[in-house]
């Protein structure tokens, strides 16, 4: 007489469903679901996914890789970091030269996305040297439709470049609003590095100096100066 073997948990199911009429209900309503996913489920044999790389280079003359890293990648990673529709932000430090490398969101034109940050580059400079202008001087003057001049305005005004000026009514309809720039909307960095001082002047999207100082040495030792730049970059926030 056979001794009937004790089951585990995974035997004793499918004991269960061995003798059970209901296995072969199961089975093919797998087998429908299947079949059901593979028709709907959408597919492509060779996808093309569209991910966009813009790289920026930044020479830095004389500076060793640590100090180009601390007072370049860094901070201008920080920046662009905030630009809309960036996912990542690289960087690579090399003596005299920073390379930044920019990726896009999945499905972002390389062509839109390229064009739109020259485009922003392109009102920023008209307002900084011919002074505050309304949206439609700038549309004209740039070559743009007034649809996009609109839509960079209300990012740049939104990031805090720039900031709307007084009305100025004409002869008939509506006043238009000229935009200007925003003095303290981002800061700029001189360095001048001699035998004797270092100079650092601060400067605004108006060009006024913001902050200006000297540093008196011996001999330009690089932890020296490097300190004093990264103390007044933090200062000048």
């Amino acid at each position: 007489m056979a001794v009937e073997r004790k089951l585990g948990f995974s035997g004793a199911i499918a004991k269960r469903f061995q003798d059970s009429k209901i296995t072969p209900l199961l089975a093919l309503t797998g087998l429908l679901m299947g079949l059901f996913a593979i028709a709907v489920t959408p597919r492509e044999e060779e996808p093309q996914i569209n991910v966009t790389f813009a790289n920026i280079f930044v020479p830095f003359p004389g500076a060793s890789a640590v100090e180009v890293e601390n007072l370049v990648a860094i901070p201008l990673e920080q920046v662009l970091s905030e630009i809309e529709g960036i996912k990542h932000t690289y960087s690579v430090s090399r003596p005299g030269i920073a390379t930044l490398t920019i990726q896009y969101e999945v499905g972002e034109d390389r062509t839109a996305a390229i064009v739109r940050l020259y485009n922003e580059r392109l009102l920023l400079t008209m307002l900084q040297r011919q002074g505050e202008m309304p949206a439609s001087d700038l549309a004209r003057r740039a070559g743009l439709s007034p649809q996009t001049v609109s839509v960079i305005l209300r990012k740049m005004h939104s990031d805090g470049l720039i900031e709307r000026g007084d009305p100025v009514r004409g002869r008939v309809g509506k006043p238009s609003v000229p935009m200007r720039l925003a003095a303290d909307g981002a800061l700029s960095y001189g360095v001048k590095i001699g035998r004797r001082t270092a100079d650092l002047v601060v400067m605004n999207l108006h060009g006024d100096v913001h902050r200006q100082i000297s540093l008196d040495y011996d001999y330009p030792l690089p932890d020296m100066v490097l300190e004093f730049l990264q103390e007044l970059r933090i200062n000048s926030r």
